[in-house]
């Protein structure tokens, strides 16, 4: 059985610093660059279809809306220009690390048997 009084402030780590916008995982910076470009892709990509499917799926449910009309559904100048400003925001986010400078990462990883595990 599970003992109620354990003290989980023995638990726990203290925060470790990290410079991991600017590290380099791979010998080329530019690959490594791509790569975190990629991840960032799939990030976006996954969270819009998940909200698509989602907003879809109620919609059919409530009889509303349909997909074909979400297909043909044409915004307003409004919510052009608000979707645009998004689009803008979404490529920044992805393509910004292009912009950055790398350097290499030195040193080994911080110790994991420094952190006692949960029970």
């Amino acid at each position: 059985m599970a003992d109620a009084k354990i003290d989980r402030a023995n638990f726990a780590t203290d925060f470790l610093k990290g410079d991991w916008d600017k590290a380099q995982y791979v010998e080329d910076p530019n690959v490594d660059k791509l790569l975190s470009v990629v991840v960032s892709l799939g990030a976006e990509l996954w969270a819009v279809r998940r909200r698509q499917m989602t907003v879809e799926a109620l919609l059919n449910k409530s009889n509303l809306i349909t997909s074909a009309a979400i297909e043909s559904y044409e915004p307003t100048a409004a919510e052009r220009a608000a979707w645009q400003a998004e689009r803008d925001d979404t490529i920044e986010r992805i393509y910004a690390v292009l912009h950055q400078t790398t350097r290499r990462t030195a040193g080994e990883p911080p110790k994991k048997d420094k952190v006692a595990p949960l029970k």
